[in-house]
C-alpha cells in the first residue's frame, strides 16, 4: 500500500495555539502527535507560510515552532496548481474571495494527496467542496479526488 500524503491547510496549524475552542484544539494536538511519528508524508503550501505570518505575534512563532515539530514538504504555487485552483471558481464552487482556499484543494489534486486536513467548515470540509473536488478532478485529470476531513475524522481511523 502506498504512503498516505497529507495536506494540511492553515485552519489546522491554527488549533494547536487555540485556546478559546479547546476541544478541536485538543483533538489538533493529538494529531500533531501523530504527525510527529513521520508514517505519513505531510505538504504544506506557500499560501499556508503566508497565511502563518499574517497572525500576529506571539502567535505567528508558535504555530512556526509547531510546524518545524514535524517533517513537512513546502509547495510552491505553480501556474498549474493556479489552473486548477480557478476551476473552482469557474465551477462557482468558491468565488475569487476564497481563492486559497482554492489553491489549498488544488494543491491537494496536483501533489496527488491523499486527503486534505482542515477546520474549515465554512469553505473545506462540506459537501459542495466534497462534490467539487470531484467534479474539479474529472475536469482536470487530477486524482482519484482528495479525501477531505477534519484533524477528529482522521485519527478516527487510525
Amino acid at each position: 500500500m502506498k504512503r498516505a500524503k497529507i495536506y494540511l491547510d492553515t485552519s489546522v496549524i491554527s488549533y494547536l495555539d487555540q485556546t478559546d475552542s479547546p476541544e478541536k484544539m485538543e483533538d489538533t494536538l493529538k494529531f500533531w502527535e501523530f504527525l510527529k511519528k513521520g508514517d505519513v508524508d505531510v505538504l504544506v503550501s506557500r499560501v499556508t507560510l503566508d497565511e502563518i505570518d499574517d497572525n500576529k505575534e506571539p502567535k505567528r512563532s508558535r504555530l512556526k515552532s509547531f510546524l518545524s515539530g514535524i517533517d513537512h514538504m513546502i509547495v510552491e504555487i505553480s501556474d498549474e496548481i493556479r489552473n486548477v485552483a480557478n476551476k473552482f471558481i469557474e465551477n462557482g464552487i468558491l468565488t475569487e474571495k476564497s481563492y486559497d482556499d482554492c489553491v489549498h484543494i488544488a494543491t491537494s489534486l496536483v501533489y496527488d494527496c491523499t486527503c486534505v486536513v482542515s477546520w474549515n467548515f465554512k469553505h473545506i470540509v462540506n459537501m459542495k467542496m466534497v462534490s467539487g473536488v470531484k467534479l474539479v478532478s474529472a475536469q482536470t485529470g487530477y486524482g482519484p479526488a482528495t479525501f477531505i476531513c477534519t484533524p477528529s475524522y482522521l485519527m478516527e481511523g487510525i
